[in-house]
């Protein structure tokens, strides 16, 4: 059972630094993060992808899937994005890019779902 992570970005790539971060250090590994990226300017889509990149980097079996939307949906349309992108996996959380995890999240997620199916 994997857990789909979808971030929303619009701005402030050392927040959304820490909201990847809190996804990295999750005690349970069974989880896929994507970072959808709805910035307006090309200085803030090339923050986004540099954090992603240099996580990417210091941790060698970790992939982000980075999306960078064509044009800026909006917030709801975004957040709407990321559940359509989360549809195939059996949980979806939206984490906020100014947020963070706790370490244990994605397993209490789980063992909730199997014991309150």
């Amino acid at each position: 059972m994997t857990h789909f992570i979808a971030i929303p970005y619009f701005r402030q790539a050392d927040y959304l630094r820490e909201a990847i971060l809190s996804v990295v250090a999750q005690t349970d590994s069974q989880w896929h993060l994507a970072v959808l990226d709805d910035s307006l300017l090309a200085a803030e889509t090339a923050q986004a992808q540099q954090v992603c990149n240099e996580i990417e980097q210091n941790h060698p079996n970790l992939k982000i899937q980075y999306v960078r939307n064509p044009q800026n949906l909006g917030m709801a349309k975004n957040w709407n994005q990321a559940l359509e992108l989360g549809a195939t996996f059996e949980r979806t959380t939206i984490l906020h890019s100014d947020d963070r995890l706790l370490p244990d999240y994605v397993k209490s997620m789980r063992e909730a779902a199997l014991n309150s199916p």
